[in-house]
């Protein structure tokens, strides 16, 4: 029975069926076509990139890297053998083991990606620093990874630039602590007859005629302008050193700034400025002693820099803050150099030198950052400028218990090796109503003592054949108790030995000694082993 369903005309796909077949083929071929343009500019974008591209296969444990990663080490097409069991030959050995925790905490979830920098092993046999990433891109239906893919970059002119970068921060941190080291050298040989000079002076000033007042007070401001530079010098070593810690009160600030203030009226006098302040009846909580020197610091700097006109000091509100703002008509300063004045030994225009050290501005800056206030600069060259602080506010002000300087006589305990100094020390003490058993070594002073305790032991800190005023306390407190009343006193300014007093709790002045705040002092340390009763 003849079939009704055939038809000639189907046959070579001449029928409906044969065109959708043919529709189909040259769909798959336009769509080959397609993939294959596809495939080739995307391996030009990955050869034309400055980064190398690989995948890992972790399920054949096969990998691939583009041709750029291979020319970044040197190698041909295919020349190195980038399989993962020649890794251990390509990445230098101190950089496997993270390498492969790297990958290894991403595949467990612990990272979000891999990421790590390893060197590889070049074809001329440098290593060469490569920045390596990936993620995972395929997982299995369980959710166990089967694709890893990433990048390779070269990193060896950054790493080289941090290199050199490390090397210049090593060495300016060398500088920096043979500074510090020099400055504490210079400030301890200049502190020694500095401070014998200031005891005798102040001797012979007592006794000293009308007519003889002038040249002492010459004298004393020669004295007090190599003090001011020595004592710049300590305050800044202290602070590099973090040993000063700020002690918090509640203080009057017009009381504050009327103590400022009187001290700079007669050198803006002298130089024709009028010294003005403004400023409210209010309290405020930090430490009165650093804030008044940074208030210090900033009205001798603005009469310092400042030849015509004048200076205001005032209380302002800024930005829900109140400040104390020291306005001077002076030289001023650019826009672009108001970061470099805060710098140590830093003098915009004063090539001579002749505007003090320079420290200053550092000072007011270091400890502004231990008090945690801000400082605001507004300047105009040829106009003036505008230092300001902030003034953080108080509460009432609760009355201050103060000791009473001892006046029962003490028998002192003093050791210096420095004969000049020695004299002179034992002298001031003794015009004091005091006895005194001085020595030079801690051997010496045990001899002399001749079993009987001091009431007190004051010692310098640098000694001969290497001992210091430390070796001295402890075997004067080994032999008479350990809650012996000491002080010690140096000239040094050195911040890694100030830390260290500090820590041990020792109690220090510094050199040039000031004779009335080492008698109070004295008293001061006697009169609380009193009150505790030891």
């Amino acid at each position: 029975m003849p079939n009704n369903d055939y038809n000639p005309a189907h046959r070579d796909g001449a029928g409906p069926a044969g065109k959708d077949l043919q529709e189909e083929v040259q769909a798959l071929r336009a769509a080959n076509t397609i993939l294959k343009e596809s495939r080739e500019r995307l391996e030009r974008v990955l050869e034309g990139s400055e980064q190398g591209f690989w995948e890992w296969n972790l399920a054949t444990n096969t990998f691939w890297a583009s041709e750029r990663f291979e020319a970044m080490l040197g190698f041909a097409v295919g020349e190195r053998d980038l399989a993962p069991e020649n890794w251990p030959t390509l990445v230098h050995p101190d950089d496997m083991g993270k390498a492969l925790v790297s990958i290894e905490r991403h595949i467990e979830g612990e990272a979000p990606r891999h990421e790590v920098e390893i060197r590889c092993l070049t074809k001329s046999g440098d290593w060469k620093w490569i920045l390596t990433r990936g993620r995972i891109v395929t997982r299995a239906g369980d959710g166990s990874p089967l694709m890893m893919s990433g990048t390779h970059t070269d990193i060896s002119e950054q790493k080289a630039w941090e290199a050199e970068l490390m090397a210049a921060k090593r060495e300016a941190e060398q500088a920096n602590l043979s500074k510090a080291r020099f400055l504490a050298a210079a400030s301890h040989d200049l502190r020694q007859p500095l401070s014998a000079l200031g005891i005798y002076m102040n001797m012979l000033r007592q006794n000293a005629s009308a007519a003889e007042a002038p040249l002492f007070r010459n004298m004393s401001n020669c004295m007090a302008n190599l003090n001011g530079l020595l004592t710049d010098l300590l305050d800044l070593s202290k602070l590099d050193a973090g040993v000063v810690e700020p002690k918090v009160s509640t203080f009057s600030i017009p009381e504050l700034l009327d103590s400022v203030l009187s001290a700079h009226s007669p050198v803006a006098a002298q130089k024709g400025l009028r010294l003005r302040y403004r400023y409210r009846s209010l309290n405020s909580q930090t430490d009165p002693v650093l804030f008044s020197r940074i208030i210090n610091n900033l009205i001798a700097n603005a009469v310092r820099y400042t030849e015509h006109g004048g200076i205001l000091v005032a209380c302002r509100k800024h930005q829900g803050k109140m400040w104390i703002e020291v306005w001077d008509s002076g030289i001023g300063i650019p826009h672009d150099k108001t970061k470099e004045i805060f710098e140590e030994f830093r003098q915009l225009g004063n090539t001579a030198r002749n505007r003090g050290s320079g420290l200053g501005l550092a000072i007011v800056a270091k400890t502004a950052a231990l008090l945690e206030l801000s400082i605001r600069v507004r300047s105009r060259p040829g106009k003036g400028s505008m230092f300001a602080i902030e003034l953080p506010p108080g509460g009432k002000i609760q009355p201050l218990e103060s000791l009473q300087p001892a006046i029962r006589a003490l028998r002192v305990a003093l050791v210096e090796d420095n004969p000049v100094v020695l004299t002179a020390m034992t002298l001031f003490i003794e015009q004091r109503g005091h006895q005194v058993i001085a020595a030079e070594t801690a051997v010496a002073l045990l001899e002399r003592l001749d079993g009987l305790a001091p009431d007190i032991v004051v010692s310098d800190y640098r000694l001969d054949f290497g001992h210091t005023g430390v070796d001295v306390i402890a075997a004067v407190r080994q032999a008479f108790g350990e809650h012996l009343p000491a002080l010690l006193v140096t000239g040094d300014t050195d911040p890694a030995l100030l830390r260290n007093l500090a820590s041990d709790g020792i109690v220090v002045l510094h050199k040039p000694v000031d004779v009335d705040c080492l008698h109070a002092r004295m008293a001061e340390l006697t009169q609380c082993r009193l009150a505790q009763g030891v």
